[in-house]
């Protein structure tokens, strides 16, 4: 079963009016002059448009405008900011480029140092070498004022030992001064070892230098030791 319809539900006026006053403006087009108004979007996003009785929809902004553009200004603006960089960078390279002259100039500038290295080196050592020609000279003359000191005592001791014999009255047994020579150079039990040594390779016939290098004593020192077995 069906429930009975109920009252009809009652008509707005303010329904009504408008139409009314819409039928009034197609009438009399003339009296009102046209105007365009335009009206929130609908529900596809389209916008329309009322001039006067006709309303038609407004199409939306086609690509490429509008927000569109923006790749474009960004490749643009990209591209004006890259030229700037090289732009700046060829100028900070030319300026650099005038600093350091021409390439002639640059290798000139690069054999002038390297001949100034070169004198350099060849003046540090010549100066090494003179020092160490002058120390070598300091110690060789120290070497022969000691040596020409020994000598010197050697030849005073010499001298005195003749002065000595010869102020000895004449020995009366020749013999008994041989035998006390003998006895004198013989190596006994308190001889000296490095004198005995000496006066043995003296008589095998080695030099004065390969006897002091042997017994670690200066030359000097073995020649007064030699001169004064001559006595």
């Amino acid at each position: 079963m069906h429930e009975p319809a109920g009252p009809p539900a009652p008509v707005d006026r303010a329904d009504i009016e408008p139409a009314q006053s819409g039928v009034q403006r197609d009438e009399t087009p003339d009296q009102r002059p046209e105007s365009a108004t335009q009206t929130p979007t609908d529900g596809e996003g389209t916008t329309t448009a009322t001039t006067g009785a006709e309303s038609r929809p407004i199409p939306p902004p086609e690509p490429g405008e509008g927000w569109g553009n923006i790749p474009t200004y960004l490749a643009i603006f990209g591209f004006v900011v890259l030229m700037y960089t090289l732009l700046r960078a060829y100028r900070r390279s030319a300026a650099r480029r005038e600093d350091r002259g021409t390439p002639r100039e640059q290798i000139q500038g690069v054999r002038e140092d390297a001949a100034k290295r070169g004198r350099a080196s060849v003046d540090f050592a010549a100066a090494e070498t003179l020092d160490m020609i002058e120390r070598l000279s300091a110690q060789l003359d120290n070497k022969a004022s000691r040596l020409e000191m020994l000598l010197a005592e050697a030849d005073r001791r010499i001298d005195e030992l003749h002065g000595l014999r010869r102020a000895a009255p004449p020995a009366s047994h020749p013999t008994r001064d041989v035998a006390d020579r003998a006895e004198r150079e013989a190596p006994g039990e308190g001889a000296d070892p490095v004198r005995s040594r000496v006066y043995e390779m003296a008589d095998r016939g080695v030099g004065a230098d390969e006897i002091a290098r042997a017994v670690q004593r200066p030359r000097g020192q073995v020649d007064l030791m030699l001169a004064l077995r001559r006595v």
